[in-house]
């Protein structure tokens, strides 16, 4: 008889330690992964952990937009790709700079610059445009599934992530940014040769 309770005890506990793992190994993989650097995070096969914890994820999360503004040069002083990937906000929407980066990499004609205004309110055209400028048959832009992968997403409650409209934008940052790329914009437009006046405008 003891005999048999204590292999109860044993199949009952071994059951609940194997429960417990199971529920604790998808938590633990989240907190280490709040730890990981972004390349640690993309990496294939998985990185379990971090070669060196990164605290200042938690910071990086909890900093609101303006902050993030405020501390953009000094986020991106390495001069790291990865960084300039993560902490631009204002330098990557120069277009420009970046279009004529290409352009003297590349040379002119292999660069073909697409608005997101004419892919939203002519998209068939301008997808042929697109198409004939790669010199590929430009028909299979009739019918191209139309995907909006690249919005803003959340956390929801199942682990999931839900697309919602961007929180609104503070005014007075509006305002600020607005015209701090005035005059890329414009800039932007003279190249392209279009009107972009809507950009400027709060």
């Amino acid at each position: 008889m003891r005999r048999q309770n204590a292999t109860w005890w044993f199949l009952t506990y071994g059951v609940l330690i194997a429960g417990s793992i199971v529920m604790l190994v998808p938590l633990a993989w989240m907190l280490l992964t709040s730890l990981k650097s972004f390349d640690e995070v993309i990496a294939s096969p998985p990185v379990w952990l971090p070669r060196r914890p990164l605290w200042g994820n938690y910071r990086e999360a909890l900093t609101t937009f303006e902050e993030a503004l405020a501390v953009e040069e000094e986020r991106r002083e390495t001069g790291a790709r990865i960084d300039r990937m993560k902490y631009s906000y204002v330098d990557r929407g120069r277009y420009l700079d970046q279009i004529l980066s290409l352009v003297e990499g590349h040379g002119r004609d292999n660069v073909h610059v697409m608005l997101l205004e004419d892919l939203t309110q002519a998209r068939v055209p301008t997808l042929r445009e697109l198409l004939t400028f790669l010199d590929v048959d430009p028909a299979p832009a009739e019918s191209v599934p139309e995907r909006w992968t690249n919005r803003y997403r959340v956390a929801t409650d199942d682990g999931r992530t839900q697309a919602l409209a961007y929180p609104p934008m503070d005014p007075a940052t509006r305002e600020r940014l607005v015209e701090e790329f005035r005059e890329p914009n414009d800039r932007l437009a003279a190249w392209l040769g279009r009107d972009l006046s809507a950009w400027n405008k709060a």
